[in-house]
């Protein structure tokens, strides 16, 4: 094992792989928030334009 000057133990994750865990864990919670937010933000453009063109969202319940 080289010691680039830091003495660190062998059973501790060194910090240049801490530093990649935590991109890595980072960039997948941002992937994870943005596949869940375009289909919204896409149904909500659909539901706007369709509204837009004289459509009207009505429930199949309604109350009597």
């Amino acid at each position: 094992m080289i010691l680039t000057g830091l003495d660190y133990d062998r059973t501790q994750i060194p910090p240049t792989m801490k530093t990649r865990i935590i991109a890595l864990v980072a960039i997948a919670l941002g992937i994870a928030s943005f596949s869940s937010c375009l289909p919204l933000a896409a149904g909500a453009a659909g539901g706007y334009v369709a509204h837009k063109e004289g459509y009207r969202v009505q429930t199949p319940l309604y109350k009597r």
